[in-house]
């Protein structure tokens, strides 16, 4: 019992300080259902070094192309970016967490942009939103944060299960 209620201690003190490290943003432009252009709120000091405008690259989730040859995939490729301008545009709720390389340094693609993870209200992670809805599939390609890797996964499964959005759909040609 004791050990149980350490490991509880532990786990919230892990979510408080991954919590510090979240940053309120304004969203600017979604660029593609996986990208977005953000102002980083001015009043936070820790954030300081970051330009008034970014970019992010949502991790965990795959985009479908829209010149599959596979029609349910390039009906889905649209459907990810209306998701993605319905959810996300016009809220001031959203917090974006930075992924971190090993070394601790903040991630970045080839084009300079950061990746990580946007939350909504009440801590919901947007990505696993979007996975158990089957609008996305799940893409894990290290560097992947472990603690959210089996939720990721967890809701790629129930989707999965659930035959929700995407996994609804017979692959066609």
């Amino acid at each position: 019992l004791k050990r149980s209620f350490l490991e509880n201690i532990n786990s919230i003190k892990d979510i408080i300080q991954q919590q510090q490290f979240r940053l309120k943003v304004n969203i600017i432009n979604i660029i593609d259902a996986r990208t977005i252009e953000f102002q980083p709120d001015p009043q936070n000091p820790r954030f300081r070094f970051l330009k008034p405008r970014e970019k992010l690259k949502m991790v965990g989730v795959k985009l479908f192309n829209k010149n599959s040859k596979h029609e349910t995939e390039r009906l889905f490729a649209y459907l990810q970016h209306d998701y993605v301008e319905f959810l996300l545009r016009n809220r001031n709720d959203i917090k974006i967490e930075f992924q971190r390389l090993s070394n601790g340094q903040l991630s970045k693609d080839i084009h300079q942009q950061f990746k990580g993870f946007i939350f909504l209200n009440n801590n919901r992670l947007f990505q696993i939103m979007a996975l158990k809805n089957g609008i996305f599939a799940g893409h894990y390609r290290p560097p992947f944060k472990n603690e959210y890797q089996s939720l990721f996964r967890q809701a790629e499964k129930r989707a999965q299960q659930n035959k929700a959005g995407y996994y609804g759909f017979p692959p066609k040609e």
